[in-house]
Order: C-alpha cells, then sequence, then structure tokens
C-alpha cells in the first residue's frame, strides 16, 4: 500500500513495453501475411477461371485494427466481383449458390495445395451448378485426386462419373431404428447409379449409354 505508485508505474512501463514488442510482431506478421495473399490471390484466380468463373476477380482485403487482437493488428476479408463493372465486395454479400460453390472449391483447392492437406471431403460442393461446370467441376476435385484423398458427396451424373470408387449411401428403417447404409459399388453397380441420377429411378437404355458414355470419357 505504501509503495502502490511506484509499482502502479513500473507495471505501465512494462505493458507498454510488451504492448510496443507485441504491436512490432503484430507488423511483422502483417507484411508476412500480404505476401502469402499475393500469391493466394494469383493461384485462386488461375482456379476459377478453370472452373468458369471468367470474369471473377477475387481479392483479399487488409484493415489494420485499432489495437491487438489475439490473432494480430490485421482484419481480413476475402472479396470477389463476379462479373464486369461489379465492385469488389465481401464474399458472403455478393456470391450466387452456384457461384459460391466454384469459388469455395477453388480456395479448398488451393489451401489444400499450400497446407498439404493429404484428404479433403467436399459435401455437395457442386450445388448450383450443371452442364459443362458440373463437368469442370468433376474435373478439378479428379484432378486434387492425383495427389490427395478427395471424398466427395454428389448428386450429379457428371461428377460421380469421375470417382475411382464409388460408394451408395442410403438409409433404411428396421424396428423403428433409421440405419445408414454405405455400399461400395462395383463397375456395373457404379453405371446404374450414375445413370438413376441422370433419368431418376427409372433407368433406361439411353440413361445407361449417357451413363457409360460419362464415365468412358474420363
Amino acid at each position: 500500500f505504501e509503495h502502490h505508485e511506484e509499482k502502479l508505474k513500473e507495471l505501465k512501463e512494462d505493458y507498454e513495453l510488451i504492448y510496443s514488442k507485441t504491436y512490432q510482431l503484430g507488423l511483422e506478421l502483417s507484411q508476412k501475411r500480404y505476401e502469402v495473399a499475393q500469391n493466394i490471390i494469383s493461384l485462386v484466380d488461375t482456379q476459377i477461371k478453370d472452373l468458369y468463373l471468367t470474369h471473377a476477380k477475387f481479392d483479399i482485403n487488409f484493415t489494420k485494427l485499432d489495437t491487438i487482437s489475439k490473432s494480430g493488428i490485421d482484419k481480413i476479408d476475402f472479396l470477389v466481383s463476379m462479373n464486369p463493372g461489379q465492385p469488389l465486395r465481401s464474399i458472403s454479400k455478393v456470391a450466387s449458390g452456384g457461384e459460391i460453390s466454384r469459388l469455395m472449391l477453388g480456395l479448398k483447392v488451393v489451401f489444400t495445395i499450400l497446407s498439404g492437406i493429404s484428404t479433403i471431403v467436399f459435401d455437395e460442393v457442386d450445388t448450383g451448378v450443371s452442364g459443362k461446370v458440373a463437368l469442370a467441376v468433376g474435373e478439378k476435385m479428379n484432378s486434387l485426386g492425383n495427389e490427395n484423398q478427395v471424398l466427395c458427396i454428389t448428386h450429379l451424373a457428371q461428377v460421380a462419373s469421375f470417382a475411382n470408387n464409388h460408394y451408395h449411401v442410403s438409409k433404411f428403417v428396421e424396428n423403428n431404428e433409421t440405419y445408414t447404409k454405405v455400399t461400395l459399388l462395383n463397375e456395373d453397380e457404379h453405371v446404374i447409379e450414375v445413370a438413376k441420377l441422370i433419368s431418376g429411378n427409372e433407368v433406361s437404355e439411353a440413361s445407361i449409354l449417357a451413363s457409360k458414355e460419362l464415365i468412358g470419357n474420363k
């Protein structure tokens, strides 16, 4: 109690010294983040062009905080413009379902490459796409699967046709309990399930031929 003024002064000096050192580390971290961000921007732009987001532009925005947070001195936001003439805005505010699916696929491919992740799970990342875009999504995941283990949940024939191993997931009820069944399909079953995705449960000769064509072109 007798020396509280001196103690407070000492603690304040310690605080200011530690804050100064921490802020300097924050500046160094910010600079490294900025350098890495430029590489990420370039890689993402390449990936999304492959997914028919021809006019999309991707950027990473840095905003300096007024104080130090547990993650540094930056507030970082991923920005995107999907069409010519549109300003860059936060991803959450501008992208449609199909566009955000492809953008997230592009981001995941880039971060997988950079971080050395060996297993990637895509849960209906093809939502909102069809036709040649669906094929491009399948090709992108197939390419990623050359170096990594890729698990993909899909309802698109174009994407399912790329599978090296096709599992069919179904539910059934037994004794008032619901169960999930996962079955590894053989080659013929793979063709039939892809055909079902094309035409529904009523598999026709035409859908079988279309399924074989899709699978055979991979």
